[in-house]
């Protein structure tokens, strides 16, 4: 007879559906989604902005603004090409007499200063008009991370390390993070319910950002952006961003130009206070 097997049986690994891998799974991720909402309500406001930053300029990146920006860009280089010619014809005619005070020398400064004093007036208008139409928020996300990225991935090359791509890499999660932490819990949209009169609605419409940000303008409010209104036990509730020189006293202000472009009533009550960090109104 050949002599028996061992019986001591070898324990079989343990298979995702066992049991207590079942438990740590559920225990592991309710940890997560726990650390995850206790982070999202800190994103919140820095996805918020993203999105309402991201919207404004949206908004504002109309055709009629590009054509705009393109013909004041074309006016400035044309004014630089003679800023270039003045200065040329300003040299010919000290090459050609050495008195300042002859009248080809007087009229080729005459012309230089004014070919600067257009060259000048031409860049403030194209600053204006890249206001108006101003870049979008992703393209200036990845230009902001490019100027990180580049030379970090330059340092880390020739120092043969690799914390500068590493930190460059942990800054570009970082934004992604928190902007995916602040949209886990976004809230929807206000629903119009049936009970809301017309007079709510159309004061609902016209707080929306985009006829906000096409009839601003002709009521002197351009510099402002509306966000999508809610109404509450209070009345409507919609919060405004001021940009530029705007400030909450200035847009109280404003009340009249307010109610004219809402269409409100002159004895509907119109309350506008500083809103929950710098630059917002409510």
């Amino acid at each position: 007879m050949q002599p028996g097997a061992a019986t001591t049986p070898e324990q079989a690994p343990q298979t995702p559906s066992d049991p207590g891998v079942v438990r740590v799974w559920r225990a592991t991720s309710a940890t997560a989604v726990t650390f995850l909402d206790g982070l999202s309500p800190v994103c919140v406001p820095f996805a918020g902005w993203w999105d309402a930053e991201a919207g404004r300029r949206r908004e504002l990146r109309t055709p009629e603004h590009r054509a705009a920006w393109i013909a004041a860009r074309h006016h400035r280089a044309v004014a630089s090409v003679s800023v270039a010619q003045a200065r040329s014809q300003c040299k010919t005619a000290r090459e050609a007499s050495a008195n300042p005070l002859t009248a080809s020398r007087r009229a080729a400064r005459l012309a230089a200063k004014a070919a600067r004093g257009r060259r000048k007036a031409a860049r403030a208008d194209v600053k204006a008009a890249r206001v108006t139409y101003p870049a979008a928020l992703h393209q200036r996300a990845l230009q902001a991370h490019a100027a990180h990225a580049v030379p970090a991935g330059v340092v880390s090359w020739l120092s043969s390390q690799d914390w500068p791509v590493e930190m460059s890499a942990g800054l570009l999660g970082l934004h992604a993070a928190g902007l995916w932490l602040g949209r886990r819990h976004a809230v929807a949209p206000a629903v119009v319910e049936e009970s809301t009169s017309v007079e709510e609605r159309q004061l609902l419409d016209r707080l929306h950002p985009e006829y906000w940000t096409a009839h601003a303008a002709d009521r002197g409010l351009a510099g402002t952006l509306t966000t999508p209104p809610a109404i509450g036990s209070g009345g409507i509730r919609c919060e405004v961003r001021l940009d530029g020189t705007w400030t909450v006293k200035a847009l109280a202000a404003k009340a009249d130009s307010i109610r004219a472009l809402l269409g409100a009533r002159t004895a509907l009550r119109l309350r506008i206070t500083g809103g929950a960090r710098g630059g917002w109104a409510v």
